[in-house]
């Protein structure tokens, strides 16, 4: 996938909720305090999404987002930014971190890679408790 396909997977996440909301970018530009340029490039994919949770959560805010909808929201901005998603970040010592680490060496994961991997990675480490209780 080039970049600005990739950065479409963000931006066309917060196209369809200011869609569906009925907002303009001033109004949540105003609720989020995030700059409306700045709102503008990542609405048109212009730009990565932000990197830093503030950001992001007042974003979700602005959009009034559900828990879910803010969840998939930094899940894919984790991943144009390509950062590894939360369900990853404090998994240790497990096998699978080398299949992991060979997947995303030098790639753009697909969403639906990413969570075959958490669920690889979660049934693994669900595995790996019973065996220590």
């Amino acid at each position: 996938m080039n970049e600005n396909r990739e950065r479409n997977i963000f931006a066309t996440f917060i196209f369809e909720k200011i869609k569906d909301r009925k907002v303009s970018l001033r109004e949540i530009s105003r609720k989020s305090g995030i700059d409306v340029a700045h709102l503008s490039r990542l609405y048109r994919g212009v730009m990565y999404p932000p990197r830093k949770q503030e950001i992001l959560d007042s974003l979700a805010l602005a959009l009034g987002l559900s828990t879910t909808e803010k969840e998939t929201m930094i899940e894919r901005a984790k991943h144009v930014n390509g950062q590894l998603i939360n369900e990853l970040d404090n998994v240790r010592g497990l096998s699978t971190i080398p299949l992991l680490l060979r997947a995303i060496d030098n790639k753009k994961l697909t969403e639906d890679q990413i969570s075959g991997l958490v669920d690889l990675i979660n049934n693994e480490n669900t595995f790996n408790k019973g065996e220590s209780e």
